[in-house]
């Protein structure tokens, strides 16, 4: 089974415009970004799909409009020729015009399983850098039969966290083949390349929880448990509206530590 789902706030880029995607089924497509939620980071840059029935008032949108998206499914494809990656945001439910002071949104919530072992030789997989540890790991979500994309994830935080340790637990806990329920947010780092000096970026699920899912055959387990780790993570973004949602202030923000 598949569980994909995104609360995300986006600027658009470009103005929206219809496309098809068949011969009787067309749809909505703009290039988007992300705002960062801080200077560490920069703009993660997406494209979103919309299918549903506000065709009208999607197109009306124009570049630099900000834009509040629920509910989406969350696409990844890498290019193995030209080694780039590329997001898309699918979504058949309305989206909302918001304004720049909008709460920054960014939730996922993906189900699938863990796809490969920790690396003992590769210090990517499992750093410590001062008193942090940063835990790399990938994950492969079903979006078809057979077929699978496969989503870069990761955990950071101090050593000396007492009662829970996600970047050591994702680490220790989580063999190859595991299924989990990630919830996390989509963040891109940049930097510049110490040999090209070209500018870089990768894109990430920064990690905020992980849960093991057990399936029995029918899967009415992990529907069960999926259904509940969804209502507790985005029942406020069912309900609110642009016009109900709280403001946000950057003195908000939470602080971030680097990849």
């Amino acid at each position: 089974m598949a569980i994909n789902s995104g609360d995300f706030k986006l600027r658009l880029v470009d103005k929206p415009k219809q496309v098809y995607i068949s011969e009787r089924n067309c749809a909505v497509q703009a290039n988007a970004i992300i705002p960062p939620s801080n200077d560490k980071q920069v703009n993660t840059e997406i494209k979103l799909v919309y299918r549903g029935a506000q065709t009208a008032r999607i197109l009306s949108y124009e570049p630099g409009d900000y834009l509040f998206a629920c509910d989406t499914t969350l696409r990844h494809e890498y290019d193995k020729l030209t080694k780039t990656d590329s997001w898309r945001l699918v979504t058949y439910n309305p989206i909302e015009l918001v304004d720049e002071n909008f709460c920054p949104y960014n939730n996922v919530i993906l189900f699938g399983r863990i796809a490969k072992d920790i690396d003992p030789n590769n210090s990517m997989d499992l750093k410590y850098i001062n008193d942090l540890i940063i835990c790399n790991r990938s994950i492969v979500c079903s979006v078809a039969p057979q077929q699978g994309e496969f989503f870069n994830i990761f955990a950071v935080n101090k050593v000396d966290v007492p009662n829970y340790n996600l970047a050591q637990n994702l680490a220790d806990q989580y063999p190859k083949g595991t299924n989990v329920v990630i919830k996390g947010a989509l963040v891109t780092d940049g930097w510049t390349d110490r040999n090209t000096k070209e500018q870089r970026t990768s894109t990430k699920i920064k990690l905020l929880s992980i849960n093991k899912a057990y399936i029995n055959t029918d899967n009415n387990a992990v529907n069960a448990y999926v259904s509940n780790k969804k209502q507790e993570a985005a029942s406020d973004t069912v309900i609110m509206t642009a016009d109900t949602m709280p403001k946000w202030s950057p003195t908000e923000t939470n602080e971030e530590v680097p990849f």
